[in-house]
């Protein structure tokens, strides 16, 4: 029996691990890790990433589950995530500081209902391994903290509430702003706003930290019409592609013209995202132009 998988990719943004707690799903402290077991030795060459003689990374994992078992809401908890770190500035000043973030919580237990959100990433940057998260609640930021590895792990910065601790010769950037970030504004995307060097080189990670979640996602479908459009090949992979879903009665024309009966594909299909999409495949597919001894 198949299920369905969530999948993780690796490249330039090199993920260490992730880490999520009362968040949608997810009630307790729960981990997803990029590090190579020390046994994992199959493939190596094409599987790993050599970060030094301590620590290999995978280049990419699969997550398997049921549906509604949580593949997606972890993804989902790291975009919340990378919003928060992008956002949290500039919706505090648009809001007049009366900004609440978008939480989804627990809600299958009264204690996690009034506990913190904690998130947390570890990541590689410029050869920096990096780790900062934070906790979160509806009004506030609960805590906060920033550390890099060079030699050793050294924090840059901590913060309880409104009380920030500066690391001063690791992090000369934050000081003299320990007061000047609000409860509901994150310490590091102050300092980005200001320009300051290593925050600003955070705030980009994150920028450049991107997500594919199946088919949900304007971004995306939008992108993925503009392929259709411009590039042929792309549009007769998706159309041999489409061949081999799971739906019965898919008829086919020529094989050189390799169409698809998207009609009989939309009666079947619920989504109004998915039904969007077919329907611009079949307006793409109906403007190519027909070889001659296509017969309609």
């Amino acid at each position: 029996m198949s299920y369905p998988c969530a999948i993780i990719k690796k490249t330039t943004i090199m993920i260490i691990e992730f880490s999520v707690e009362n968040y949608l799903s997810f009630k307790d402290l729960t981990t997803l890790s990029m590090v190579a077991a020390k046994s994992f030795k199959e493939h190596k060459e094409t599987n790993l990433i050599d970060v030094d003689k301590k620590l290999n990374l995978l280049k990419s994992a699969v997550i398997y589950g049921n549906n509604a078992s949580g593949k997606s809401n972890l993804l989902e908890a790291m975009g919340f995530m990378k919003a928060t770190v992008l956002n949290s500035f500039r919706d505090a000043l648009v809001e007049n500081n009366e900004r609440k973030f978008p939480l989804k919580k627990f809600i299958l237990n009264s204690k996690t209902e009034n506990d913190s959100s904690f998130f947390e990433i570890s990541f590689i940057h410029n050869d920096v391994k990096y780790r900062y998260g934070f906790e979160i609640d509806y009004e506030k930021i609960v805590a906060e903290w920033l550390y890099h590895t060079t030699t050793k792990e050294v924090y840059l910065f901590k913060r309880d509430f409104q009380k920030i601790e500066i690391n001063k010769t690791a992090f000369k950037e934050g000081l003299g702003k320990e007061t000047d970030a609000k409860e509901n504004v994150l310490f590091i995307s102050l300092l980005a706003t200001l320009g300051k060097e290593t925050s600003s080189t955070i705030v980009e990670w994150f920028k450049k930290l991107n997500f594919i979640n199946g088919i949900h996602g304007q971004r995306h479908k939008r992108y993925t019409i503009d392929k259709l459009k411009n590039d042929k090949n792309f549009l007769n992979w998706v159309l041999h592609f489409i061949k081999y879903l799971e739906i019965s009665n898919l008829t086919t024309t020529e094989e050189d013209v390799n169409e698809v009966d998207l009609e009989s594909l939309r009666k079947k299909e619920k989504s109004e995202e998915v039904i969007n999409l077919l329907a611009s495949i079949k307006k793409i597919q109906s403007e190519q132009p027909r070889p001659a001894y296509y017969l309609s």
